[in-house]
């Protein structure tokens, strides 16, 4: 019991050793910068016999043909394919409304808990 107490109290103390160094504004403008084209959301239509309900969640930009990765918890696993319609990859802009651009579902991996949804016609 004393040695995990010790364990436990070493830890401890080294996490602010460990800790990442605050960045520079500047860095953190360049960064965001660079990540910031990757970063799109992801719309879909569930529609069930009690109705429509459009769904939006966020995605990152993984692959060049615009391929997007987004969490599983958007397409819950009680939601048959059939019933989720009308994808749309909406690209945000600071200077204009988002850009929706249409898009088709690629699936899901239970594995990784992501899914994947791609443009109908291929994006730069």
């Amino acid at each position: 019991m004393n040695r995990l107490v010790l364990l436990v109290l070493v830890c401890v103390s080294l996490l602010p050793r460990i800790a990442p160094a605050a960045m520079a504004p500047a860095e953190l403008k360049k960064l965001y910068d660079r990540v910031t084209p990757s970063l799109v959301a992801v719309q879909y239509v569930w529609e069930s016999e009690l109705g429509r309900r459009e769904l939006v969640g966020a995605g990152v930009v993984v692959g060049e043909g615009g391929l997007v990765m987004t969490s599983m918890s958007l397409f819950d696993l009680r939601i048959p394919d059939a019933q989720m319609k009308e994808f749309k990859i909406l690209v945000p802009s600071q200077e204009k409304d988002a850009e929706e651009v249409e898009a088709v579902f690629q699936g899901r991996d239970e594995r990784t808990l992501t899914a994947f949804v791609r443009p109908k016609s291929p994006q730069n």
